[in-house]
């Protein structure tokens, strides 16, 4: 990540005779934002979010040039890669405290839930909620014309709901409903049953598929799927890709209670010491401290402490967020 890559990777003045790997400043490296790579900083591979590096071969919507982050410090600011939020709930679906926070590259994701290995969980009856949350961006090349969002679903019912904020429309259509047990797809439309053409600008997307647990042993065996993609006349469908998709951003830091939750919202950074979630835009030395001690913001969802980390029943409901299965030994999300 951002911080490894800067932290572990930028050597001092060494105290003997400099090694060939220093003189060649091997030891400084850079983060590139888009391709979540470290590099050395005088690599001359030169692709950091050029439209070279995307799938598409068309500039994202960043711009012309990706972002190449050289010192720590910068990592809690310019560190927010393309893509879309991909959120999952299980049964009891707690829309405060998702169990799984991503971010994907494409549109176009399978979820379900595993085998039930506890009793307690053989005996929760209920599927799995998943939601992609962000923003579409279509390039200037689709031109005024732009191309249709049409959405796919498989063993689940999807509901897909859209926003253009580029006039400053916080309201958000429902612009599709699908129910399918095979794979299907339709073409999202407006209320008034046109349609929806995307042309260049940014469209705030919140899709929300739900897999129902199901008796028969046919779809038992088979992972639930959600998709969004986009045509021309009639051309090829084709999902989205990270050039045309950002992450979600809010910026109501304060109101985030865990850090799943917090790091939802691309704007946020959760501080370990004092359990609170904190604009990046704020110094964390300032506010991620306690005691004269003080901590970087954790950024990625995949560094947040989940309930599975307890190992014991005091450290478990100590947390706040989390309850002890007694008969399984295990610590799980509250609900």
């Amino acid at each position: 990540d951002c911080h490894s890559c800067l932290i572990h990777g930028n050597t001092t003045t060494p105290g003997g005779a400099p090694s060939v790997a220093y003189k060649l400043r091997l030891g400084h490296c850079t983060w590139c934002v888009q391709n979540a790579r470290c590099h050395h900083r005088d690599d001359n591979y030169g692709v950091c979010g050029l439209r070279e590096d995307t799938p598409s071969q068309v500039p994202g919507w960043w711009g012309a040039k990706g972002t190449e982050v050289g010192a720590v410090e910068e990592c809690r600011v310019l560190d927010r890669r393309p893509g879309l939020t991909f959120l999952k709930y299980k049964h009891p679906a707690d829309l405060t405290h998702p169990d799984s926070v991503t971010i994907i590259n494409a549109t176009t994701v399978d979820f379900s839930l595993l085998n039930p290995t506890t009793r307690i969980e053989q005996a929760l009856v209920g599927g799995m909620t998943a939601r992609l949350l962000g923003f579409l961006r279509p390039p200037e090349s689709w031109g005024d014309t732009g191309e249709i969002l049409r959405m796919c679903a498989s063993h689940s019912s999807a509901l897909l709901r859209l926003a253009s904020t580029d006039n400053n429309n916080n309201n958000m259509d429902v612009v599709g409903n699908l129910t399918a047990e095979l794979s299907q797809c339709l073409p999202a439309r407006l209320p008034s049953g046109s349609p929806v053409f995307l042309v260049p600008g940014r469209y705030l997307v919140d899709f929300e598929s739900h897999s129902s647990p199901s008796k028969s042993s046919y779809s038992t065996h088979h992972q639930s799927n959600m998709e969004l993609q986009h045509y021309r006349d009639n051309d090829a469908s084709k999902v989205f890709t990270f050039e045309y998709l950002e992450p979600y951003e809010n910026g109501s830091c304060a109101l985030y209670s865990n850090c799943l939750q917090c790091l939802t919202d691309s704007m946020c950074g959760w501080c370990d010491l004092t359990s609170l979630c904190y604009s990046r835009l704020l110094d964390e030395t300032e506010v991620c401290s306690r005691d004269d001690e003080w901590r970087y913001l954790t950024l990625l969802p995949a560094t947040c402490a989940n309930c599975s980390n307890y190992i014991s029943c005091e450290t478990c409901v100590g947390s706040g967020l989390c309850e002890w299965w007694t008969e399984d030994a295990k610590c799980a999300r509250k609900g």
